[in-house]
């Protein structure tokens, strides 16, 4: 039997999490090191480092009182930063879905009037880039977001994967500004190449 796997930083934020949000108490960090570790089975020596990252995501709030700092996470608070992220993503999800629904119109045109110089072309390949960055760091952030988030928020976590399963769907327009530019300039990338030079994978 191979050596014992340890937790890895999602799990132990998660597992940090889940204690603040069982209790329902405000902690000083000597406290939460010390209650905390037993609890969790992190060491006491990575709970202040953990507590950091999940005070600097919003899932657990610190004020100052006195000369110390107070911990808490109720279980509100994981909603309200679950709501607020879930909006703030769609929103994005849909400014690029209409950046998409422009660009497609643009090619129409350009389609019309057969004429795409290198001007263009360069504009249509920095567009592709960034939108397909912008989608990835979206991806990420649902990722993270689905990983961290509380058991009993099962009902939006299962709306937050229906959204980023539509972000996936939107990827396919990506093929149309592909097609396009090797239609444009057949001398050049192949189409294997573009998707190459852009990380879109060959379907």
């Amino acid at each position: 039997m191979g050596p014992k796997k340890g937790m890895s930083i999602d799990e132990k934020q998660s597992k940090l999490l889940k204690w603040f949000q069982n209790d329902h108490t405000m902690y000083t960090i000597k406290e939460i090191e010390s209650n905390a570790s037993k609890k969790t089975g992190i060491s006491s020596m990575q709970i202040k480092d953990i507590l950091k990252m999940l005070v600097d995501d919003g899932l657990v709030n610190c004020e100052k009182c006195g000369i110390s700092n107070i911990y808490w996470s109720f279980q509100y608070t994981g909603i309200m930063k679950l709501n607020n992220d879930y909006e703030r993503l769609k929103i994005r999800k849909d400014d690029l879905l209409k950046l998409i629904d422009n660009y497609k119109e643009e090619i129409k045109i350009l389609k019309n009037e057969r004429k795409l110089g290198k001007k263009e072309r360069n504009k249509l390949i920095e567009t592709i880039n960034q939108l397909t960055l912008e989608n990835n760091e979206i991806n990420k952030k649902i990722d993270k977001l689905i990983e961290r988030s509380p058991e009993k928020l099962e009902t939006r976590l299962s709306v937050i994967k229906e959204m980023k399963n539509s972000i996936e769907i939107m990827m396919d327009n990506f093929d149309i500004l592909v097609s396009f530019i090797y239609d444009s300039n057949p001398s050049g990338m192949s189409k294997s190449e573009i998707r190459e030079y852009f990380s879109i994978p060959n379907e």
